[in-house]
């Protein structure tokens, strides 16, 4: 399928509704980005497998989600949890974000995002209730079933559906999110992403989290995304109390990995045939514009952010955390203690690793990267 995305606008909405028996959207904002990301899609040229079931299945099941989500909120109203002072862990992506929310989450006093509740939000029910939820059963089987489909994309960025995992989970219910577009040739899509106002798109995201955390008032969210990156502007004023968490890692070792990680989903998407080195280009051009937004909202408000590298983290995960915790004002109990010490105890592996001294794959450069990420050190 080359064209005709634009057209399956209502088809979609039906369908969701069909699927759902639910028929409110909630704010129509989410309609722009929407149209823009379809309309890019028949821009791209691409021949999409299975009747571009692989673009539309996953858009289908987002609206449905949103419809899901809207009606629990407007249910709930005021019951919904207040999201006070969360902490966001940013940067690109490949820059250990994922460890260091999952780490974070094992603190009893945190919360996170956790796969299956992302996919499809809902007050967070006890633990012990989760293996016979029909919700966790089937993102758990979907999730397995992907791995199988892409082992590559397992190795790289294990994914479960009781683990901590991105906010583009949520933030796709809106369709403003750089998560559709960063290693997609859909550049007319991200070009509206990046002159659009997206604090609508982070309130919504936000009364999901009331939603979801609403069993667990007392708990401080730790999100994580890189996906956020081109559009902090607009979470820090949806978020006004927000801190911010920036994962660093030098240039040469994220692209080729971003690029690496990339061709897996992509093989999912698009189907055999991708010219990788004229995509690595296109990743590389999508990272330059990411990163230079990102660094200018952090120059604009340095009191929110805390800067740290990966290679500190991987070298010593407590030293790294305590760090966060006294910068942030978040207290570190002995319950705290303990439970961070188990998670590097059970999970410390080394961190990704670098891509190594030979030549990088997909056509990539070092010295042309350092080149034109001179103004970032990773």
């Amino acid at each position: 399928m080359r064209s005709g995305f634009a057209a399956s606008f209502d088809q979609l909405h039906e369908e969701a509704i069909e699927a759902t028996g639910l028929n409110d959207f909630g704010d129509p904002v989410y309609r722009e980005g929407l149209e823009a990301l379809l309309a890019a899609r028949d821009a791209s040229g691409i021949d999409y497998p299975a009747d571009g079931e692989t673009i539309l299945g996953p858009l289908r099941q987002t609206l449905a989600a949103r419809l899901k989500s809207i009606d629990q909120i407007k249910r709930m109203g005021a019951a919904l949890a207040s999201v006070e002072q969360p902490l966001f862990i940013l940067g690109l992506p490949r820059t250990g974000t994922t460890a260091m929310q999952r780490m974070l989450m094992s603190d009893p006093q945190l919360q996170g995002l956790e796969y299956w509740l992302g996919a499809a939000p809902k007050p967070r029910p006890a633990r012990e209730s989760w293996d016979s939820d029909p919700e966790f059963i089937a993102c758990r089987d979907g999730l397995e079933a992907m791995m199988q489909a892409a082992p590559l994309i397992g190795k790289m960025h294990p994914m479960a559906a009781d683990e901590g995992e991105e906010c583009r989970l949520v933030m796709e219910q809106s369709f403003g999110h750089s998560s559709f577009s960063l290693v997609a040739p859909i550049r007319p899509y991200q070009d509206w992403l990046f002159q659009a106002d997206l604090e609508p798109h982070y309130r919504h995201f936000k009364s999901v989290l009331g939603l979801i955390g609403s069993n667990d008032r007392e708990k401080t969210w730790v999100l994580k995304c890189p996906h956020h990156a081109p559009q902090v502007d607009s979470l820090l004023r949806a978020f006004p109390d927000s801190r911010i968490l920036f994962m660093h890692r030098p240039v040469e070792d994220v692209v080729p990995s971003v690029v690496r990680l990339g061709e897996s989903f992509l093989g999912m998407v698009e189907g055999d045939g991708i010219d990788m080195v004229s995509r690595a280009e296109m990743i590389v051009e999508n990272l330059d514009l990411t990163l230079r937004r990102l660094l200018k909202v952090r120059d604009d408000n340095p009191d929110r952010f805390l800067n740290l590298s990966m290679e500190s983290f991987v070298a010593d995960p407590m030293a790294s955390v305590e760090r966060i915790y006294s910068h942030f004002g978040l207290a570190m109990s002995s319950e705290s203690r303990t439970a961070l010490s188990a998670w590097v105890r059970e999970n410390h592996h080394g961190g990704h690793g670098a891509p190594g001294a030979g030549p990088l794959p997909f056509g990539l450069n070092r010295d042309a990267l350092r080149e034109r990420f001179n103004y970032y050190q990773g």
